[in-house]
């Protein structure tokens, strides 16, 4: 895996991408872009940083909720399946 693969995987942002589409049992490429609900460089850069607080939107039928402490979670609205992941830099 090339370096520049490696950085992008890391951020918060595409790891939002491919858990709302496991989440929905679509491809990625199938969903809206990310940016057209929230900034991605804006929440990359706080997730990096010492991002203690709590953010939750609403991405393509899923809710998301990143926290500080307890990571990031994505469940299908209307449906009971979450992905709670723990996600550390």
């Amino acid at each position: 895996m090339s370096t520049e693969s490696s950085r992008r995987r890391d951020r918060v942002s595409d790891v939002i991408v491919e858990r709302v589409a496991s989440t929905r049992g679509v491809d990625q490429l199938d969903l809206d872009p990310l940016y057209q609900e929230i900034d991605p460089d804006a929440i990359d850069r706080l997730w990096r940083g010492s991002f203690t607080g709590t953010i939750s939107f609403e991405y393509a039928g899923c809710a998301v909720t990143m926290d500080g402490e307890s990571g990031l979670e994505v469940r299908g609205t209307g449906t009971s399946e979450t992905h709670p992941d723990q996600l550390s830099e």
